[in-house]
């Protein structure tokens, strides 16, 4: 096809090299002038400094704002999260009024809601009030910073992520479901444990007391051994995996 368009197979094309300025937008140089891409507060214009804005020189070529919504399965994670003792907060970049409609859209107290908070912000909040065995969900460059200082760290598979390399781990799907599932794994998978020390004590009890009174002999200490870890590694798959599918029933 190049062969019909002959000025488009010989053009040449330079890679233009971007700045990234964290939390504001991107900008680059582009016949003499900058061309930046992101919050007007890191362009130095006049204005709402919330504003997204394109501007090449001195001139505005353009303004967005973007208005967003709840998905109904995000309320529905944030409630089976605080039904299971667990405390949630935002911490996000976008204005005041934004977040606050997003709190109470979640269900959540208006003081569990962080507006217009930098990379820098968001990272000194971890390290402040992220105490404990905290988890932090992430999604793009502005969460960086946070994402070193908290102690568990999640993001969304996106087809261009930026955090899967430094997350504990991350999840599939469009909603937040999968984090809910990690705590009922988690809470099943330390309920198996804690039966599986309970099962191992017992049985270790009663080898002494048998060897104690005289009952061990060498066959029967032959059969307990194996019959031991085969009763351990039996009751481990399948009260994990009914337990499991119990909880997905219920989700």
């Amino acid at each position: 096809m190049l062969a019909r368009w002959p000025q488009w197979s010989t053009r040449r094309y330079e890679e233009l090299p971007l700045e990234e300025h964290v939390g504001l937008g991107i900008s680059m140089q582009w016949q003499g002038q900058e061309v930046y891409l992101g919050l007007r507060a890191g362009s130095g214009l006049e204005g709402n400094p919330r504003d997204t804005v394109f501007v090449r020189g001195d001139a505005v070529l353009g303004v967005f704002r973007f208005k967003e919504s709840v998905r109904n399965d995000a309320r529905s994670a944030v409630e089976r999260l605080l039904q299971s003792g667990y405390r949630v907060w935002v911490l996000s970049g976008d204005k005041k009024s934004k977040v606050e409609a997003m709190t109470r859209s979640l269900g959540l107290p208006d003081d569990h809601g962080f507006a217009e908070m930098s990379p820098d912000a968001k990272a000194a909040w971890i390290s402040r009030e992220g105490f404990g065995p905290a988890l932090m969900i992430g999604d793009g460059a502005n969460d960086a910073l946070a994402f070193e200082r908290a102690r568990c760290r999640a993001t969304p598979v996106l087809g261009q992520g930026l955090l899967e390399g430094q997350a504990d781990y991350y999840f599939l799907g469009r909603g937040i479901d999968g984090v809910c599932e990690v705590f009922e794994l988690t809470r099943v998978r330390r309920s198996v444990l804690l039966q599986l020390f309970g099962i191992t004590l017992t049985y270790n009890a009663a080898a002494v007391s048998m060897a104690l009174a005289g009952w061990m002999s060498p066959l029967v200490a032959a059969v307990l051994m194996p019959l031991s870890s085969i009763v351990t590694v039996s009751w481990a798959s399948f009260s994990g995996r009914f337990r499991s599918r119990v909880s997905i029933q219920r989700s």
